[in-house]
């Protein structure tokens, strides 16, 4: 129990250092092949590392046979269990707001709205700023005993700086612009203490499906923000692409405030389990 959180916040950290390292390698990689190549290959090594791991790591404890009545009995516990849903809105804004960024939007709003070419650059400090974020939360969260303090203070600092980000964002400097998106990341880091919860909230022969649940949450919100976003920009075509962009961003906005609210509401586990 003691180390979950920071361990979450490690592999996160780890999991982003990748995301950002294999960018030239497979920038390469596509140039020499081609994409569907570079997918294959890809696609095999996830196998063999998928392989490596079901050989090399620890089976631990026998659990029950697996049946698809119990995983149905298990998913319906889990979603009736309320104080879920809070942590579940929580989660989803803190994952699929800068996700809407570096995944899908950052690098055409900084060419449109700021006229620069910097964009792949500001997405790289948004992931540096998550990956420190999530250290920083899940030490953080074990260290003080508890899960909705933290979750409280960097869901709320997540929505003030999309509002800064909406807002001004198209008008700061480049200095103070590059400041505002590390901290866009790094408070969006609490999604770490998310994991922590699912794992308190429900009995431990249910944490791996706790968290996929949770995951489901922030996956469906991730896909349903970026096409919204895009939706609103083309509502907006007749609109200065600013204000476009600036309308259009009030949704991940509301998004992050809404998963501020669901903070509040959200129950507290003290690390428990």
């Amino acid at each position: 129990g003691g180390i979950f959180g920071p361990l979450s916040g490690i592999t996160s950290f780890i999991g982003n250092a990748g995301a950002i390292v294999a960018q030239t390698p497979l920038a390469l990689l596509v140039a020499s092949t081609s994409w569907r190549t570079a997918f294959f290959i890809i696609g095999g090594l996830c196998f063999a590392l998928a392989v490596s791991c079901f050989l090399i790591l620890p089976k631990g404890e026998r659990g029950a046979p697996f049946s698809f009545d119990a995983l149905f009995e298990g998913i319906g516990d889990i979603m009736r269990n309320r104080g879920l849903y809070p942590v579940a809105v929580a989660y989803l804004g803190s994952s699929a707001c800068p996700l809407a960024l570096t995944g899908t939007w950052g690098v055409s709003w900084f060419s449109q709205v700021r006229g620069s070419e910097d964009g792949p650059l500001a997405v790289t400090v948004i992931a540096v700023g998550i990956m420190f974020g999530t250290m920083a939360a899940g030490r953080l969260s074990d260290r003080m005993k508890s899960r909705r303090k933290p979750l409280r203070l960097f869901s709320g600092l997540h929505a003030l700086s999309w509002g800064a980000f909406t807002f001004f964002g198209a008008t700061v400097p480049s200095s103070v612009l590059g400041v505002l998106l590390f901290c866009l990341g790094f408070f969006s880091g609490f999604l770490v203490i998310h994991w922590s919860m699912g794992k308190e909230l429900n009995p431990p022969s249910r944490t791996g499906l706790a968290i996929s649940v949770l995951n489901t949450f922030a996956f469906l919100g991730v896909a349903l923000l970026t096409s919204l976003i895009g939706v609103l920009l083309d509502a907006g075509a007749g609109l200065p692409i600013a204000q476009a962009y600036r309308n259009a961003f009030l949704l991940p906005f509301g998004v992050a405030v809404a998963a501020f609210v669901a903070a509040l509401a959200a129950p507290e586990t003290y690390g428990r389990r």
